[in-house]
């Protein structure tokens, strides 16, 4: 999915996200050339990557977006 696209899909009235600073799961995986979400989704669950760089938006069915910053 390009980045217009993306922000196109995470907005509605009175809410937008902003996807120059923070990425999907998916988005993370695929820069990062992981084989699996699950594995940022672990890294999330167990706070290696700190919660700081983590916003869950419910509004968007729990959308989680990521700062894009390669742990390591």
């Amino acid at each position: 999915m390009n980045r217009q696209a993306l922000a196109m899909s995470v907005k509605q009235p009175g809410r937008e996200v902003d996807t120059t600073e923070w990425i999907t799961i998916a988005e993370y995986t695929r820069r990062h050339n992981l084989k699996r979400t699950n594995v940022v989704t672990n890294w999330i669950d167990r706070g290696r990557i700190p919660a700081e760089d983590v916003r869950t938006y419910s509004e968007f069915n729990s959308l989680r977006m990521i700062k894009p910053v390669l742990m390591q």
